[in-house]
């Protein structure tokens, strides 16, 4: 059975029937540091989890130095309140980070474990670690391929066992994927890690420039940040143009698309979560 877990985002965690048929929630901020929760809204969110008797992940960006003690300091609040939980990786050093703790590779583990624990933080490979090839255009460039070529533009740039092992020597025994529309042959069935994958909406790109403060600048010549305000908050754009395959939707500083078909067979490859995006992150 798959496990079916539902991506909040920055938003308030529901409750009632909202989350019926839900055994997970996926809680923070995935693509921009600067959007990182507070401690006050972590707190909410794991209590109104644990009211659910919901599995708790905590999503977190590639970091730069300056955000490093923030996203560590919800990190550790977050393990004031649980006994166990996901930290979902975005950031190659805070899953090195999380990995320097004793293994425990997942919850149930640490649930039934009667070996001592340090730390509660499960960590997991986020989708933007897996280095997928994401375009809108790529379902046109692959009807015109030989078949051989289309099925490198349909798995990771890590998909291999020896990654997978990697992985799993550090403390990591999840990677999560993006559904991609030109399909998606990754498999994890015989690697000793599973796999989860994002529904409907997947990254396209993403920058640590920003578009909205471009936007709000009295200039409209700047797009680094310097000192940000959450210009973003509750905006989204759909970008449109006759050129383009599909719409792409501005969110902060990631650009995503929607692809609303899920692969056949996903749980006979190595997939037993399907994290379920109802809304564009705001």
């Amino acid at each position: 059975m798959i496990e079916r877990a539902l991506y909040v985002g920055r938003q308030a965690v529901p409750d009632g029937d909202d989350v019926a048929g839900y055994q997970r929630i996926y809680f923070g901020e995935e693509f921009c540091e600067n959007l990182l929760p507070s401690t006050i809204e972590l707190q909410q969110a794991v209590e109104q989890t644990r009211s659910l008797s919901c599995g708790f992940s905590l999503l977190t960006p590639p970091l730069s130095t300056c955000c490093w003690d923030t996203a560590i300091s919800l990190i550790e609040h977050c393990a004031s309140l649980l006994p166990a939980f996901e930290v979902i990786c975005n950031d190659w050093g805070l899953l090195h980070y999380l990995c320097s703790f004793p293994p425990q590779h997942s919850e149930r583990s640490h649930q039934h474990s009667k070996e001592p624990h340090k730390h509660p933080a499960v960590p997991v490979a986020g989708r933007l670690l897996w280095q997928q090839r994401r375009s809108p255009g790529l379902q046109t460039f692959i009807a015109s391929t030989n078949t051989a070529t289309a099925s490198c533009f349909k798995r990771g740039g890590l998909a291999t066992r020896e990654a997978a092992d990697f992985l799993v020597r550090h403390g990591c025994t999840r990677v999560e994927l993006d559904n991609l529309a030109q399909g998606l042959e990754d498999d994890f069935s015989n690697w000793p890690v599973q796999g989860s994958l994002y529904h409907p909406y997947l990254v396209v790109t993403m920058t640590r420039l920003c578009p909205f403060v471009a936007a709000a600048s009295e200039t409209g010549e700047t797009f680094f940040v310097t000192a940000c305000s959450r210009e973003c908050a509750g905006n989204v754009l759909w970008l449109k143009h006759p050129a383009m395959e599909t719409d792409l939707i501005l969110t902060s500083n990631a650009i995503l698309m929607e692809n609303t078909t899920l692969p056949a067979g996903v749980t006979e490859r190595g997939f037993d979560r399907l994290v379920i995006m109802q809304d564009v992150p705001r």
